[in-house]
């Protein structure tokens, strides 16, 4: 007869109860440990790859917004070939075709900020309503000679002629770089 056989049954009971105990601790640090640690890096893992989704995210609409900016900005970067007195030969033959007298020649301001210098031309010119108009929408839309800064309408009488006059100034803006504006 063996050991096992000499054993009462409630010994045997707790050294069952024992074996088993000592296998689950056992079983414990072999698999299980394992198992939740691996479970709360990979937890931690999701929460920053969620964080990386956010960041990326917040970076593409960073950069659409500075794209978008960039372009608006380009639209009124003045070409570096395209001088000022280009500006007035496309602006002059705009006036002889919609029947607009010009007025007086440009006066050209210039302000500079930072790295970017502002130019500004005062336009002063006569004509109907409608056609002073239309040079406007021009300007705005089709010929982007430069921004329409602000413009004012002036009506007086002109006492030689006998008639009531409209005048139009517009402040027409273009941005230079201050390195194309060096080379120009």
């Amino acid at each position: 007869m063996g050991f096992i056989d000499k054993i009462s049954y409630r010994k045997r009971n707790i050294y069952l109860v024992i074996i088993v105990l000592v296998l689950a601790i056992v079983a414990y640090f072999i698999a299980i440990k394992k198992t939740i640690v691996l479970y709360k890096k990979n937890k931690n893992l999701v929460e920053n790859i969620g964080a990386d989704r956010f960041a990326r995210d917040k970076l593409n609409n960073a950069q659409n917004r500075l794209q978008d900016l960039n372009n608006y900005f380009d639209a009124y970067t003045l070409d570096s070939l395209k001088k000022t007195h280009d500006i007035m030969s496309e602006f002059s033959s705009l006036c002889r075709t919609l029947g607009v007298t010009l007025k007086s020649f440009p006066q050209s301001v210039l302000s500079v900020e930072s790295n970017l210098q502002i130019e500004t031309l005062v336009i002063e010119t006569e004509g109907n309503f409608i056609n002073q108009l239309q040079l406007l929408y021009a300007l705005e839309t089709k010929n982007r000679l430069g921004r329409v800064a602000s413009v004012t309408y002036k009506s007086y009488t002109d006492n030689r002629r006998k008639k009531t006059i409209l005048s139009l100034t517009i402040y027409l803006q273009n941005i230079r770089s201050n390195a194309e504006a060096m080379q120009i």
